[in-house]
């Protein structure tokens, strides 16, 4: 039987430590927040500032996270991009062949599919929130977390 993938202490700590196991005090800790890569395409990027702040507000984005989340975001970009085709040209090719499906349908599959994986990890579905405690913070913290709504905006 699979054991689930252990949970990062931060993020343990962010859920209250349902646990109540001791937590790692000796992990090595990364600099939190992280700059949008300036590789990543516009949608990307757009992507990238919708949902950083989110994890930064919560801790839960350091700079050796960078990579990851850019992944998440060139994917996003695929799929929007491969969603637009589908949208635009249908679903199948007709073809002497007969009717094919077109190579964006497994595109857009393909990426939805990585982008939940890394969705789980960074806490972005519902199921996943429903686990998460806010930490106790000062009056900054919650501030700035009020500040930035679920969608990554202000106000």
């Amino acid at each position: 039987m699979a054991h689930p993938r252990p949970l990062p202490d931060n993020v343990k700590a962010f859920r209250g430590n349902p646990g109540r196991r001791p937590l790692n005090n000796r992990a090595p800790r990364f600099t939190e927040g992280a700059s949008c890569p300036s590789f990543l395409d516009a949608p990307a990027k757009r992507e990238w500032r919708r949902i950083a702040p989110q994890l930064i507000a919560n801790r839960l984005l350091t700079r050796a996270d960078r990579a990851a989340l850019a992944a998440y975001c060139q994917l996003y970009s695929r799929w929007q991009t491969a969603a637009a085709a589908i949208a635009e040209h249908g679903l199948v090719n007709d073809t002497p062949q007969g009717v094919l499906r077109r190579p964006e349908v497994g595109i857009e599959q393909d990426c939805l599919r990585k982008m939940l994986s890394f969705a789980i990890e960074f806490g972005f579905t519902p199921a996943a929130r429903t686990r998460v405690m806010a930490p106790a913070g000062n009056d900054d913290d919650e501030q700035a977390r009020q500040d930035v709504d679920y969608f990554g905006t202000k106000g």
